[in-house]
């Protein structure tokens, strides 16, 4: 966990999970800062107190429940004009006690789904996004044409459970790629899986219409000002300066490499374990984990901080 600074306000939030997979907004009350928006419910970290502590006390007294168990999601460093928090957000999924409104504030369960249509601070969008997103990536590899191309893809979603790609094809034409790449995400079950186009050769391929979810390299990054007119949009982070650009942009996620050798990129120097904790603790955005990862790497990830792992080779072609 990060150091706060002495200005900054911590605090502890609770995403509560209900058998039906929905997730419970309380309303900011009026005289409140930010009245009149929905956030997940939770309180300030009192000094002595753990973030489970917190969280526990907060929520027995704003809900009158008796948490149970509660996991880590994402930390959140936000700054508004008026002040700095620090977001510590759990996911509670189990506790005792019927939820209820013990302060007069309004109440919603709303299906993760549907979360982005909702009126949240700032700060809590990147809870959103942490829920709607899964905790593996899967990036072509290598292909030998398209019908193995989506065979491979086909793998990663059935077998390894990946419901995101990103599709990687350097070796194709900026026209050939667009093609392939409508092609394919035409060709998947698209309720289910979303599919990001690498953006590998220019700003150019970022003008065409068909486009929705796309991937900045590290070195696009720094050429694109706004995120708009695409609905999601992931970029490629290696230091703290292209992170801070990426969040500006209004990026969903961002990805930290190298954190070990890789195969598919030999000249990229390792940053370790250790630079992604640190990575993590000063992203605002989810973070997925990229370098020589697989499966059994997605827990020791989310102990860092981390949304989860992207792979090539853990996904793909097995």
């Amino acid at each position: 966990m990060p150091n706060t600074a002495l200005n900054q306000i911590h605090v502890a939030v609770g995403v509560i999970v209900d058998p039906a997979g929905q997730v419970l907004l309380s309303c900011r009350q009026a005289g409140q800062h930010l009245a009149g928006f929905w956030e997940f419910p939770g309180g300030k970290v009192e000094p002595g107190e753990s973030v489970e502590q917190a969280l526990s006390r907060e929520l027995e007294e704003e809900l009158g429940i008796v948490v149970q168990n509660s996991e880590p999601l994402i930390q959140i460093p936000y700054t508004y004009p008026e002040k700095t928090v620090l977001l510590d957000v759990h996911v509670v999924s189990h506790y005792t006690g019927k939820v209820r409104s013990r302060e007069g504030q309004p109440l919603n369960w709303v299906a993760v789904s549907q979360l982005g249509s909702v009126k949240f601070p700032p700060a809590n969008k990147p809870i959103v996004s942490a829920l709607q997103l899964p905790d593996r990536i899967c990036i072509t590899g290598s292909y030998a044409g398209f019908a193995d191309l989506r065979a491979n893809c086909l793998k990663a979603i059935e077998i390894h459970k990946c419901s995101l790609i990103q599709y990687r094809a350097p070796w194709l034409t900026q026209e050939e790629y667009l093609a392939s790449y409508l092609a394919l995400r035409n060709s998947l079950p698209t309720s289910e899986v979303s599919v990001f186009a690498n953006t590998h050769w220019s700003t150019e391929l970022l003008q065409a219409s068909e486009l929705t979810a796309v991937h900045l390299s590290s070195k696009l990054l720094g050429e694109v000002e706004a995120k708009t007119p695409f609905t999601q949009v992931s970029a490629a982070c290696h230091n703290l300066e292209q992170l801070r650009k990426a969040e500006a942009m209004g990026v969903d996620f961002v990805y930290f490499s190298a954190v070990q050798a890789t195969s598919s990129h030999p000249d990229e120097q390792p940053q370790g374990w250790q630079a992604l904790q640190e990575f993590c603790a000063r992203a605002a955005v989810p973070v997925y984990a990229l370098g020589g990862l697989d499966t059994a790497d997605i827990a020791r990830a989310k102990a860092c901080g981390a949304q989860g792992i992207a792979a090539i080779s853990a996904f793909w072609g097995t």
